[in-house]
């Protein structure tokens, strides 16, 4: 009898060490700290029939969507090696290996790789993995940044799988899709935690996950499950890893760290500083790569690592623009047009979310989607970064609407605006009382027309002209707005243009000055405006629903909308204490580098002629003006703006041209593309090219 007693206890011990084996993140710690023995444990187990033994940790409570927290260990994770493998890892997220998510269709193709150079990412990545802070050096990260669904998943993706066929290992975690940070994860855990559950999620064995399931009593484990029942610690972390290479990616990390907060000792932020920093750019063999649609969270995350162990340069990836036609119509939609990827901003994934749900018929309500969560109130500051990092590209404007970033794109040192969304982030801000307050209704009116200017390049085919024209309008209606600004803050903010973009605009407007109103000239049955004449005559006119700015100077943006208006396509009128003083008209040619025809000419001239009379227009002519109420003949002046579509190199590098007039004597200015690209700015410069709207 007592040898049967001893072969049971043998068998029961033998049975116990190979159960720890096979599940070795149980571990149980009582409340007193100390880990029990298995003997102290063998009666739960028998009662709750567990594959292995199981304690709570101290202190630990009972969470809603979990039972008590379980520590894993490093050898519950699977090795190291194997993540060179993307099927090795639990395809839990998009970010994980390169296929379809069943919610996005994902081209095979990655499109722009050639231009951007990702395949030579690689190589730079694993030059700084081979690094070590030395001296004054110290390795800083890899950051992709653009607007939501802009693509950066994607290209994390494609530098994933050529670090794995060099056999680098890499780690991506996400805080995007299934493992969304929630509020209830946000309340119960703390940043680095968070940082860390998701380690342990995408690396744990499928056998970890089963054996976490079977002890909540769960057929499925889900992110939330793994949350509220599952501890992963630094030290376990750093044991799996070893000594061997391995890249951390981490996909939307601006997720967990939105705040803008001060270097503060001990803050979680600076404890995930930290911990990146210690653990995944300080030790050789090891890299950071991450992903954020908010420029801040970059910038942020520096200033920790600044005021920490010395500054990290961030090594700021370009993301692909759809440089090839061709190219993104076979990739993604045969339908797509130029407009459209224009209208997207050339973002490859904003044109996959136009064509989304047909590939045949563009959706843009699905493009503006994300338009509709911009802020509400914008104040006036907001105002002006809008428009000033519309124009000028620089990131200073982008830091002073942090809450707009996730709408912007990044190029090298600028920040861009893709066209869908800045029409959208100028009517929003238009409808704010403070913005009104501030700069006033005119203002927001030609704020508002932004966006139907912008909207052209998706609603309007190429051979109406009215992409060119609209992308043309917007850009003057900036600066037009631009002026209002400074002369609104007293010069705070100048308008920044070359000299021969300068030319391009009326002086007063280059010196700053009140923007009048925007100004559509509609035609009624009951009155016709066709003919410059006849605009000039409604602006006059007291009776037109126009605001009158009676003392000062005063820039008015006037679209006349008549399918057969003889003149231009858009107008500036320069008012000085409500005298009509200056007309500047502008005409969107289409075609490759062509100056205006001698009749191109004498149809400007004979609009000019019938409005001012023989001579009107011209500097010091037109004496006795022929339309009543005009002092004097305003002064005018032509700009011809083409696109130089199918025109060579050399068309393309062409110079300024302001030599030219009009058979009436009057200026016609012909700039380089050079030029129209400064005046409308740099984000349409950069997502419009000019030859494919021209």
């Amino acid at each position: 009898m007592a040898a049967l007693v001893c072969l049971a206890a043998l068998v029961v011990d033998l049975w116990m060490r190979c159960a720890a084996k096979t599940t070795s993140f149980m571990h149980l710690m009582p409340s007193d700290g100390r880990a029990r023995t298995p003997s102290v444990l063998r009666a739960a187990q028998r009662a709750r029939r567990l594959p292995a033994a199981l304690v709570s940790r101290e202190g630990a409570q009972a969470d809603d969507r979990g039972g008590f927290p379980l520590t894993i260990t490093a050898d519950d994770l699977i090795p190291v090696n194997q993540l060179i493998d993307p099927s090795a890892l639990r395809e839990t997220n998009r970010l994980v290996v390169l296929s379809g998510d069943g919610q996005r269709r994902e081209p095979a193709k990655y499109i722009g790789q050639n231009v951007i150079g990702v395949t030579a990412t690689p190589a730079s990545i694993t030059a700084l993995l081979k690094a070590r802070d030395s001296g004054p050096f110290r390795v800083g990260p890899t950051v992709v940044t653009r607007f939501s669904r802009g693509g950066k998943t994607r290209m994390l993706k494609e530098i994933a799988k050529q670090l794995r066929a060099a056999k680098i290992p890499v780690l991506p975690i996400t805080f995007n899709d299934e493992t969304s940070l929630d509020p209830k994860e946000s309340s119960s855990r703390t940043l680095i935690e968070s940082i860390l559950l998701r380690i342990g999620w995408s690396a744990a064995k499928n056998e970890t996950i089963e054996a976490v399931g079977k002890e909540l009593g769960k057929e499925v484990v889900n992110f939330g499950v793994w949350v509220g029942a599952v501890s992963v610690t630094e030290e376990v972390i750093l044991q799996w890893l070893g000594d061997r290479p391995c890249v951390l990616m981490i996909d939307e990390l601006n997720q967990l760290l939105k705040k803008k907060t001060p270097y503060v000792e001990g803050s979680p932020e600076a404890i995930v500083a930290a911990y990146l920093k210690t653990n995944w750019l300080g030790q050789p063999d090891r890299f950071l790569v991450f992903s954020s649609h908010v420029l801040t969270t970059s910038t942020n995350l520096q200033g920790f690592w600044v005021a920490g162990l010395g500054d990290r340069p961030m090594q700021q990836l370009r993301m692909p623009l759809i440089e090839n036609v061709a190219e993104a119509r076979e990739v993604i939609s045969d339908a797509a047009d130029e407009g459209q990827m224009c209208w997207v901003g050339r973002a490859p994934g904003l044109l996959m979310d136009l064509y989304h749900r047909d590939p045949r018929n563009a959706d843009p309500a699905n493009v503006l989607r994300k338009a509709k969560m911009m802020p509400s109130g914008a104040d006036a500051p907001s105002a002006v970064g809008v428009i000033k990092m519309a124009l000028d590209g620089n990131t200073m404007w982008a830091q002073t609407i942090p809450d707009w970033q996730r709408w912007m794109d990044i190029y090298g040192d600028n920040c861009v605006w893709p066209p869908c969304y800045l029409g959208a982030a100028c009517t929003k801000v238009a409808n704010s009382p403070a913005v009104e307050e501030k700069f006033g209704g005119a203002f927001c009116s030609g704020l508002r027309a932004i966006e139907n200017f912008l909207d052209n390049l998706h609603t309007q085919p190429r051979e109406s002209g009215k992409r060119w024209e609209g992308v043309a309008a917007a850009g003057v209606l900036l600066r037009l707005l631009e002026s209002h600004i400074s002369y609104t803050t007293q010069g705070k903010y100048p308008i920044g243009l070359t000299p021969e973009a300068q030319a391009l605009l009326p002086p007063d407007v280059v010196r700053g000055c009140s923007f009048g109103d925007y100004v559509l000239a509609v035609s009624h049955p009951d009155r016709e405006i066709r003919t410059l004449r006849q605009l000039i005559d409604y602006f006059n006119d007291s009776n037109s629903p126009i605001r009158r700015v009676d003392k000062g100077v005063a820039a008015f943006f006037v679209l006349p909308t008549h399918l057969q208006f003889e003149g231009h396509d858009f107008y500036i009128f320069i008012t000085v204490d409500g005298q009509l003083t200056e007309v500047r008209g502008y005409q969107c040619k289409q075609g490759f580098a062509k100056k205006p025809t001698p009749a191109s000419l004498e149809k400007i001239a004979r609009a000019f002629r019938d409005a001012f009379g023989p001579g009107g227009g011209k500097p010091g002519g037109g004496k006795e003006p022929a339309l009543d109420g005009l002092r004097t003949t305003p002064l005018c002046r032509t700009v011809w703006f083409t696109g130089d579509s199918g025109g060579g190199e050399d068309e393309r590098n062409r110079k300024d041209e302001y030599d030219l007039t009009d058979s009436e004597g009057v200026p016609v200015r012909w700039p380089s593309q050079a030029t129209m690209s400064c005046l409308v700015g740099f984000s349409l410069a950069l997502t419009c090219p000019f030859e494919w709207l021209a």
